[in-house]
């Protein structure tokens, strides 16, 4: 059903791809608990590098996900990832939730910038309901 291509590894995230799905998966690691800002923007973009490709959708995986992202490093994000994957034909996100409440609202703020709102965005418990939630609908 998924032909995932592995893209990057790190020990703070897995980057895939499916070509047929036109979707991105991002598996964030436990060990994001103790990444800094520099690491972060470091694997964002390594993960913009990748735009090319042309995703639809992208699916974030972030059970283990530990790491808050401050307000500064949000606008960034927003202007540095967002409006580029939009110019590369992006549409979709979908996040299924961290356990820690700091994380999971620091994602939501994110998702609120300028450019992030014209993605259509959803939050998910499990990767099942957020991959219907992506699969293009024929």
């Amino acid at each position: 059903m998924f032909a995932m291509q592995l893209l990057h590894t790190s020990e703070f995230l897995n980057i895939e791809f499916d070509d047929s799905l036109k979707m991105f998966k991002l598996t964030w690691k436990e060990k994001t608990a103790s990444m800094s800002q520099d690491e972060f923007k470091e694997v964002m973009q390594i993960f913009a590098s990748e735009f090319h490709r042309q995703s639809k959708s992208v699916l974030h995986l972030m059970q283990e996900m530990y790491f808050v992202i401050p307000p500064d490093l949000q606008i960034w994000i927003d202007e540095n990832l967002n409006k580029k994957a939009l110019m590369y034909g992006a549409e979709k996100a979908a996040f299924v939730v961290s356990p820690d409440i700091f994380t999971q609202v620091s994602v939501e703020q994110v998702m609120e910038e300028i450019n992030a709102k014209k993605l259509s965005t959803a939050y998910f418990a499990n990767e099942e309901d957020a991959l219907k939630w992506l699969k293009p609908r024929n």
